[in-house]
């Protein structure tokens, strides 16, 4: 039997170090913004200590070969030195959005090639606004965090510099965290028969096939870059979204994806495009579904397809997709994601890292989606009942306020023109909307935006049963 190595990177982290390639940058970014004075060498030394207690964070991938076979393993470099910098942000421009002068900040370091056979998975940024106003970034390839990752390590920074600043922790130290808005149980791994497995290649073989229908721009074909537009609603707004949900028995992510299935169809149709094939990914978190959560990646996928006539009836689409939902985690359809994954990888496995990262990026490529969803729950939640609720534990460290926290992907996948990614900090829901440049315009980025965020708190369409 092959001898698998035991600090082999799992599958999901090695299709985004294979597909992490031209365009395609694969970072996830956390800006905490924080307001009060700062204790840069006390915040310093709660980034070490956090970062000792993730190991992979301190580690860079090596290909090894066994029996033929490549395989991406995560190597110790206690010789390597986590990047932690102190910059000042400067902005030219007054009116221009406090998210945006950031990310044009931290350009050179989200544009770069991230060799990850030379460079730690992360690397964190203090951006001074002014004396008693910074940003504290985390940024990460995504191959060491995803967002649940990315939150927990945000967590663990605010409470050693807490405790650090203070000889003391804070109240919320010993409070349950959870990034999911609903609870885990773990359940059993159905094992597919080679009927299902022939079934499922098929599937996915005719998914590629099909060309779905995405939102219309003015934006510029070569133009490779990215516009991040994002809009916090209400805490009442907020609330006002889950009863929505509630009443009409579905899920807040069913009505987000709902919601962008119509903004696409209404977006187009203004513009004259007849509507189509709508493919909406749903980004959803796995973490103790199957086993333990040791891993820095635990996100699977589930695909969502419909089609005009799907859509006629706003109200049974909402219904569809709830049940549709239902039906694929029952199916477990959130594993079998993972391991095509698998197969893909181990299919190619007799080929080295930069011939695989060429056949990984041109497999992914060919996946065009109409729009992602991303529903990443609360972020660090005070837990009612068993349960996480939409109240922030964590707002506060040291004499630090944290008055909000962007999270957001950059380029994560090249062939993903729109990305919605929406979760909750202090009562609030947060969407942030991410779209290729080559499609939209900044200005139809925000007009989109601000379309989405029609249909899902005013209704136009009747496609909700009133609280």
């Amino acid at each position: 039997m092959l001898d698998v190595p035991a600090n082999k990177i799992e599958a999901l982290s090695e299709m985004l170090a294979l597909s992490s390639y031209g365009a395609t940058k694969n970072i996830v970014m956390t800006a905490m913004d924080a307001k009060g004075p700062l204790e840069v060498e006390a915040f310093a030394e709660a980034v070490f200590r956090t970062i000792a207690a993730f190991p992979h964070f301190t580690c860079c991938l090596k290909e090894i070969k066994i029996k033929g076979k490549y395989y991406l393993v995560w190597q110790p470099r206690p010789d390597l030195a986590v990047t932690l910098t102190l910059s000042y942000l400067i902005s030219s421009n007054g009116a221009t959005p406090l998210l945006d002068s950031l990310l044009q900040h931290l350009g050179p370091r989200l544009e770069r090639d991230w060799n990850l056979f030379e460079e730690l998975p992360i690397e964190c940024h203090v951006v001074r606004v002014s004396p008693d106003h910074h940003f504290l970034v985390s940024m990460f390839h995504h191959i060491g965090s995803d967002a649940a990752t990315a939150s927990e390590f945000g967590r663990q920074i605010l409470l050693r510099y807490h405790e650090i600043v203070k000889g003391e922790k804070p109240v919320w130290a010993d409070q349950a965290t959870a990034i999911s808005s609903s609870g885990k149980r773990k359940v059993k791994i159905h094992q597919a028969d080679w009927k299902e497995y022939v079934a499922n290649v098929r599937h996915n073989l005719t998914n590629m096939l099909e060309n779905s229908v995405v939102p219309v721009g003015s934006g510029d074909g070569k133009d490779e870059g990215q516009h991040h537009v994002k809009k916090v609603l209400s805490i009442e707004e907020t609330q006002w979204v889950g009863k929505l949900a509630a009443r009409n028995s579905a899920s807040p992510i069913d009505l987000l994806a709902a919601c962008a299935k119509l903004a696409v169809d209404q977006w187009n149709s203004a513009r004259n495009v007849p509507p189509g094939l709508l493919t909406v990914p749903m980004t959803v978190n796995t973490r103790g579904r199957y086993g333990g959560s040791g891993s820095p990646n635990t996100t699977s996928l589930l695909f969502f397809k419909s089609r005009p006539d799907d859509r006629r009836d706003p109200a049974a689409l909402l219904r569809s997709l709830a049940l549709t939902r239902i039906k694929h985690f029952r199916h477990q359809e959130d594993v079998k994601y993972v391991r095509n994954i698998e197969t893909v990888i181990e299919y190619f496995r007799i080929l080295p890292f930069w011939i695989r990262r060429r056949i990984a990026h041109s497999i992914v490529s060919r996946h065009e989606f109409s729009i992602a969803v991303s529903l990443l729950g609360a972020l660090w939640p005070v837990i009612k009942n068993g349960k996480p609720s939409a109240t922030t534990s964590v707002t506060s460290s040291g004499d630090l306020t944290l008055t909000e926290v962007h999270g957001l992907g950059y380029k994560l996948l090249s062939s993903t023109h729109v990305l919605l990614m929406v979760y909750i900090f202090d009562g609030r829901l947060n969407v942030i909307l991410t779209s290729s440049a080559s499609l939209f315009t900044r200005g139809e980025a925000e007009a989109f935006l601000a379309l989405f965020a029609h249909n899902l708190l005013e209704n136009p369409t009747g496609m909700l049963a009133e609280p």
